[in-house]
């Protein structure tokens, strides 16, 4: 999944490799120091969270307010069919 973070007004492209209803990981080639504040843009709204460790290219954040079971669900469900339509994109079976 490709998504928008941004601290103060910079926005940038990350790649968020896995995602819970208080938390992420998210991949970025310069991460955020810990203990920033950053904005997700995921699944089509702005979730403030705060970096709670960095690991080389990979960090963790934790999101302020806990995302609903239906609010991470809608994300997954978006992650799935965009797998999808890339998948048939290159002709290959999902």
């Amino acid at each position: 999944m490709v998504v928008g973070a941004s601290t103060s007004s910079s926005l940038v492209r990350v790649h968020l490799l896995d995602l819970s209803a208080t938390g992420a990981l998210i991949h970025h080639a310069a991460p955020p120091a810990v203990g920033a504040t950053v904005r997700l843009e995921c699944a089509g709204r702005m979730r403030m969270a705060h970096v709670m460790w960095v690991n080389g290219s990979r960090f963790g954040i934790a999101f302020a307010l806990p995302l609903s079971e239906h609010q991470l669900d809608h994300a997954l469900a978006q992650q799935r069919a965009m797998v999808a339509a890339h998948t048939q994109r290159l002709g290959a079976v999902a």
